[in-house]
């Protein structure tokens, strides 16, 4: 999980209802409709869940300790998908406490290693990189009206990739991997990937899923100019002059598609 900067995600009280006419716009469909897509809930489900569970954000210091706004940031997306939503006070195994003690039902933690939601009535697990990469090949697939048959390059096969690379194969998609390693082809090859050589080739796909962490490495001319892009990667790959020229044809946020969706995979 890329551990955010606090300025990235300051004001996502006021931008997460925005962010969700967004990607309404861009693929089709908002938050709570993505959410219950990929989870399988349904649309029926997932709104009566929004009026029976309540929602805690527990902050966590181990490791680098808490983001500034990070906890409050998660609540405002839950809210944004109608659910009540708060952020303990107390942190760690004390939040959780206070959590349970104010009548919670999911848990959402994170942790420099994991960022789960988690279930207290059912126990399941919702997990943000299966989220995440969910999530966006089920963005990419919208955008795109079907994958099946189609190429589709998932660039950077790290912890997201593979996991992408799989989802779009469900959806029928012919997947091929770009990565800067080359120890990584045998990997993404014995997934039932193909493998892109240089980021020349990159200009032949019109379907892409960008699941890199090296910012504004991609410039003009690189991208077919009917591209389709699901980015979860952070840093953005698009420099700003590319995301000018491709304005409406990528989808890419900091924290939205992968906590929404992990909301519906706990339901």
């Amino acid at each position: 999980m890329t551990r955010l900067i606090t300025e990235w995600i300051s004001d996502m009280e006021q931008t997460a209802a925005d962010w969700d006419e967004s990607l309404r716009r861009r693929a089709g469909l908002g938050y709570k409709e993505l959410a219950a897509r990929v989870s399988g809930c349904g649309m029926e489900a997932l709104s009566q869940a929004a009026d029976a569970y309540k929602v805690a954000v527990v902050p966590v210091t181990s490791g680098l300790g808490t983001i500034d706004t990070f906890s409050e940031s998660v609540a405002a997306i839950v809210r944004a998908m109608g659910f009540e939503a708060f952020v303990t006070e107390a942190t760690d195994v004390n939040g959780i406490y206070e959590a349970c003690r104010r009548g919670a039902d999911i848990l959402y933690m994170a942790d420099d290693d994991r960022y789960i939601a988690l279930n207290l009535r059912n126990g399941k697990v919702g997990d943000n990189d299966i989220a995440t990469a969910r999530g966006y090949a089920e963005v990419l697939f919208q955008m795109a009206g079907s994958l099946k048959g189609e190429d589709a390059a998932v660039l950077g096969y790290g912890i997201i990739g593979p996991l992408m690379a799989q989802a779009l194969m469900e959806k029928g998609a012919q997947v091929w991997i770009y990565d800067k390693d080359p120890a990584k082809r045998e990997l993404a090859e014995a997934d039932g990937c193909r493998w892109i050589e240089t980021p020349e080739e990159l200009s032949k796909f019109r379907f892409i899923g960008d699941a890199t962490s090296e910012g504004a490495w991609i410039h003009k001319g690189m991208l077919h100019p009917e591209v389709r892009m699901a980015a979860p990667g952070i840093p953005f790959s698009m420099d700003e002059e590319m995301q000018r020229q491709l304005d409406g044809q990528y989808i890419h946020d900091l924290l939205e598609i992968g906590t929404a969706v992990m909301l519906g995979l706990a339901i």
